[in-house]
């Protein structure tokens, strides 16, 4: 585990033993990995989640075609921090209660198929650095504006690294959630971590 995800993991963590008493460690083994959600409808609670951190706006949330995936109804649950020094402390959470007729709103004018064949592209590009960076330079772009929704409420985010990672995740915005008209729950909490602010590369 990476210093970078250990703390939307410690999060995730705390969501999982408050509703439904067992660790994430323990839930997982529970599931088998068989479900797309963090918490799995019918595995010890009567609904499905996706649970996600941010310290700001930008809410990650990971594969792009596992949450294109989501039609039936699900909450996203975000925990929002701040960092303190070496802690991460967690001061909101929201719980947004996604319906399936939300599911056009969310992904405005973006065709799944569509969305396959360029997550396609983007893992077929070679590995190493030159590949990289004739990607970034020529493919990038143009690429990506193909199968972006300017009005979708997630954006594509293709990861190209200078070695062989090749994937394709996507975020959204708190803000957009918030004003959609999405039902959602607010609440103060006060959770902390020990965890150190990342550490960009030079």
């Amino acid at each position: 585990m990476t210093e970078v995800q250990r703390h939307g993991i410690e999060f995730e963590d705390m969501i999982i033993r408050q509703r439904i008493g067992i660790s994430k460690k323990e839930y997982e083994e529970l599931n088998k990995y068989t479900s797309a959600f963090d918490l799995t409808k019918g595995f010890l609670i009567d609904y499905n989640a996706s649970v996600k951190s941010t310290k700001s706006n930008t809410i990650n949330c990971a594969d792009l075609l596992t949450m294109m995936s989501h039609t039936e109804e699900y909450r996203l649950i975000v925990g929002v921090y701040n960092q303190v020094g070496n802690h991460k402390v967690f001061h909101t959470q929201y719980e947004f209660f996604i319906e399936p007729k939300h599911y056009d709103m969310l992904w405005d004018g973006m065709d799944r198929v569509k969305i396959e064949q360029y997550v396609d592209k983007i893992k077929s590009i070679k590995h190493g650095r030159e590949a990289q960076k004739y990607y970034q330079k020529f493919d990038k772009k143009p690429w990506k504006s193909e199968v972006q929704s300017k009005t979708s409420f997630f954006v594509i985010n293709p990861k190209v690294g200078g070695d062989d990672k090749r994937r394709v995740q996507c975020s959204t915005h708190l803000s957009k959630l918030i004003a959609s008209g999405i039902e959602y729950t607010k609440e103060n909490i006060n959770f902390i971590i020990e965890s150190k602010p990342r550490e960009l590369n030079k």
